[in-house]
């Protein structure tokens, strides 16, 4: 089978999409689609369960039973580090109460009571670089990451010095996709950048080479219809 090899360069946009506790894009009034190029880095890290070691030795001390199971993957810790502080996208991930003046965001009450159980997926999108940064029509050409169903952020230690301040979080792409994430009531849906593919169940994070280009940053949310 012939495929095309690319090779990503940076980091364009994250867009962050709310979810219900099953994986389905909320949308209405209590939805949130937030599109940020204020990040820093977003570290994925998948984590497997090593398979079981069957391990059994003969009198004479040598080994009579040698065999291992395949390791499964458990889920991906997703380790953002952003250097805007966007009050909408901190609610979307972290659940923390949202402050407003006159409609705006501003900031944001953290609380020690309820659980961290807010459901998003999070997008990300790189430039392709070199020879094959455009297609063979001469339209540029990205590499679009998806983990569908998000959850558990937590904010990691945040320093306020002589320097700008990051603001970490560490969240975990576990959960299966649900099937109408792909699908979407926005003006770039997710099935937009898989080229007709989809997430099926059991799927937690995937890539795909497109030339449908991001969404535009901006700051604060918008609402799915």
């Amino acid at each position: 089978m012939t495929s095309i090899c690319a090779t990503p360069l940076k980091g364009r946009v994250i867009r962050l999409i709310k979810l219900d506790v099953c994986g389905n894009p909320v949308t209405g009034a209590s939805s949130a689609v937030v599109v940020m190029d204020g990040f820093i880095s977003m570290k994925a890290t998948p984590q497997f369960e090593d398979g079981t070691t069957y391990i059994k030795k003969r009198a004479d001390g040598l080994l009579c039973v040698n065999q291992m199971d395949p390791s499964q993957m458990k889920w991906v810790d997703l380790d953002g580090d952003w250097c805007v502080m966007d009050p909408d996208a901190i609610v979307l991930m972290n659940g923390a109460r949202l402050i407003s003046q006159s409609a705006t965001g501003t900031g944001a009450i953290f609380n020690n009571i309820t659980t961290v159980n807010q459901h998003f997926s999070l997008e990300i999108w790189q430039e392709v670089a070199g020879a094959g940064a455009c297609n063979a029509a001469g339209i540029q050409q990205f590499i679009y990451w998806a983990f569908p169903n998000v959850f558990n952020a937590r904010v990691q230690d945040f320093t306020a010095e002589q320097d700008a301040l990051e603001w970490k979080e560490q969240a975990t792409a576990l959960a299966s996709v649900s099937t109408r994430w792909g699908s979407l009531p926005t003006a770039n849906p997710p099935s937009s950048y898989l080229s007709g593919s989809s997430f099926q169940t059991g799927d937690v994070y995937g890539y795909n080479l497109t030339t449908t280009p991001p969404p535009a940053a901006s700051c604060g949310a918008v609402l799915l219809a």
